[in-house]
């Protein structure tokens, strides 16, 4: 792990266009989350241009499937001449991990071993590589399917409702995501997630019955193929993915935030390395201030303790530990991982919604970035995994998998994280504000409360003052209609509800048209919605260091006109609005298309 200077006193500024500034990387990659672009060679030319040349599709929603198990044909890649030789697949074959290639024959043998596994292509890579989505549950028919989705819209469109509906909270199977190797240098989560997937296949009902009856396990093999393929930290465009959240110029990163509407888990895991020791979060300050912090940080902390004592228990050969909380490391088995919320005081934070865990809270997801151990070394001039390492890393990665699952699976944390899920849509379908958390109030939260004693005042939160609506004018008060456009699809494409007004509507003095679009607050994802849409906070006196990038606003930066109207405490909406799906193209071209 490295540390870095604020980089930005406002934290909603701006800097989010930093991530679509190269084709080519311009930054030297580190350990751990690292920077958002590194050195190496860049993908050819030609796969730039077709990716950067065109918006990608944002628009279709990720289509789910209608019963479980769906095991479809799978399509399969020729080897990669990656090798100094033109060996294939050199760069994964090297530690013995799995390449790109056998991913698809790995998921055929366990698909045709077993009808617990489900597999979906949900995408392609920035050089054509599909994207896999792998399910393991039991099997349901179509009729259970339907009612499952059904409880999964009422969660998030009638959460008041929901809280009070029996038949679902004892019948809903929670969904937990378990993703991995967005950073394609990172290599050893696709290789567990591999393993825990057959062991989930094929072990006997009385070991794994009770994971699969009462949840849906997602996994997300392989984020970044084409780094995995090509032993480079970002994607083909030497663009990093995890940082890519927000702008999401890259299919990668689309991918991911369309499985995080689609899915809605409560639990959401990435994997990544290496920073010496396993390393699981919670995140240190400063924290996000649209997050309902209350609802996330007591399980959250207590599942990273249920890993350490898991992980430190198997006593894994060669493996690395923390001397002691905020210790060092150490070869020396002892009972400690590191767990930044405990043991770094500032430089790994949780701020900007920028990567893969900060952007799932805003579904309504418990989340933690995982950091396997043992770094690569140079062999034959590339930055490689040796063998021995490997090994080290995917025991750290599959224990984990393996011991949080375990601890989501029991029946009152089920609870307690579906129940909190709901608790935050209600929250926003009702209009409540955020209460920040602060030492002045954490004592009142509910739940495990380990996490109390870590906390201090670094740790608060800011006050976050939610408007009634964004207001997204048409007509002569927009300075950039094109703009406008674009920034509403987005909004949709996340998952955020927007409508436009039915009629010519006056708020606090200034006419807003008709077809003027409305981000009514009153909603469930209204902290994605402001996070994306609002100034920030200015934090610069707070703490040292942040990690990485803490500024960025789509509202104020991406060139369309958006107003901040009323109070989120008020109690009717600005005007009547019409729903939107998608926004109409304002532009022709020359041959008369849209």
């Amino acid at each position: 792990m490295f540390r870095r200077k604020l980089i930005a006193g406002i934290s909603g500024v701006a800097v989010a266009t930093m991530l679509v500034s190269a084709f080519g990387p311009v930054a030297y990659a580190e350990e751990g989350r690292g920077p958002g672009t590194e050195v190496a060679e860049p993908a050819p030319f030609t796969a730039q241009v077709e990716v950067a040349g065109e918006e990608p599709n944002y628009g279709t929603a990720l289509e789910m499937p209608k019963s479980y198990p769906v095991q479809p044909q799978l399509n399969y890649f020729r080897d990669n001449q990656t090798g100094p030789n033109g060996e294939a697949d050199y760069n994964t074959k090297v530690p013995n991990l799995i390449s790109h290639p056998d991913i698809a024959p790995r998921l055929t043998d366990i698909m045709a071993k077993s009808n617990r596994v489900s597999v979906q292509t949900i995408g392609k890579s920035t050089q054509g590589r599909d994207l896999y989505l792998v399910t393991v549950t039991a099997p349901e028919t179509a009729e259970f399917t339907a009612q499952q989705e059904t409880w999964r819209k009422k969660i998030r469109n009638n959460p008041v409702a929901a809280q009070k509906d029996t038949n679902l909270l004892a019948g809903y199977k929670t969904p937990i995501w378990i993703s991995n190797n967005i950073h394609g240098n990172e290599w050893e989560g696709t290789d567990a997630a591999l393993q825990y997937i057959e062991h989930l296949a094929t072990a006997p009902m009385s070991e794994v019955g009770s994971i699969l009856r009462n949840n849906r396990v997602y996994f997300s093999p392989s984020l970044n193929p084409d780094g995995r393929t090509n032993a480079t930290r970002a994607t083909a465009l030497g663009l990093d993915p995890n940082r890519d959240m927000i702008t999401l110029t890259t299919p990668e990163a689309t991918s991911y935030t369309q499985t995080a509407n689609a899915i809605q888990p409560i639990y959401t895991a990435d994997f990544h390395g290496y920073t010496s020791v396993l390393q699981v979060e919670p995140t240190g300050p400063p924290h996000g201030s649209n997050y309902e912090y209350d609802l996330l940080i007591p399980h959250n902390y207590a599942l990273a303790l249920a890993v350490e004592k898991h992980v430190t228990k198997k006593l894994i050969p060669n493996n690395t530990y923390l001397t002691g909380p905020r210790g060092t490391v150490t070869n020396t088995p002892t009972d400690y991982i590191k767990i930044p919320y405990r043991d770094t005081a500032s430089g790994w934070d949780d701020f900007p919604p920028i990567f893969t865990a900060q952007i799932s809270p805003f579904y309504g997801a418990l989340s933690a970035t995982v950091e396997i151990p043992k770094g690569r070394t140079t062999i034959s001039g590339r930055s490689l995994m040796t063998p021995e390492n490997a090994v080290i890393n995917q025991a750290n990665a599959y224990e984990t998998m393996v011991s949080m699952v375990d601890y989501l699976n029991k029946p009152a944390v089920s609870q307690d994280l579906l129940k909190g899920q709901i608790e935050m849509f209600a929250r926003g379908v009702q209009g409540k504000p955020i209460k920040a958390l602060t030492t002045d109030n954490i004592a009142s939260v509910p739940g495990p409360d380990q996490w109390k004693s870590e906390w201090d005042v670094s740790d608060n939160q800011e006050t976050v003052n939610l408007p009634r609506a964004y207001v997204i004018p048409v007509g002569d008060g927009q300075r950039s209609a094109s703009d406008a456009n674009r920034l509403v699809q987005r909004l949709l494409d996340m998952g955020v509800q927007v409508g436009t007004l039915k009629a010519d509507t006056s708020v606090g003095g200034k006419t807003y048209p008709k077809g003027s679009y409305v981000v009514d607050m009153h909603q469930a994802l209204r902290g994605l919605a402001n996070a994306l849409l609002d100034l920030g906070e200015d934090i610069s006196n707070k703490l040292p260091s942040m990690y990485d990038i803490s500024a960025w606003s789509l509202g104020y930066v991406w060139g369309a006109t958006v107003d901040k109207v009323g109070s989120t405490t008020d109690a009717a909406p600005i005007g009547a609005t019409t729903a939107v799906k998608a926004v109409t193209p304002n532009l022709t071209m020359p041959n008369g298309d849209t």
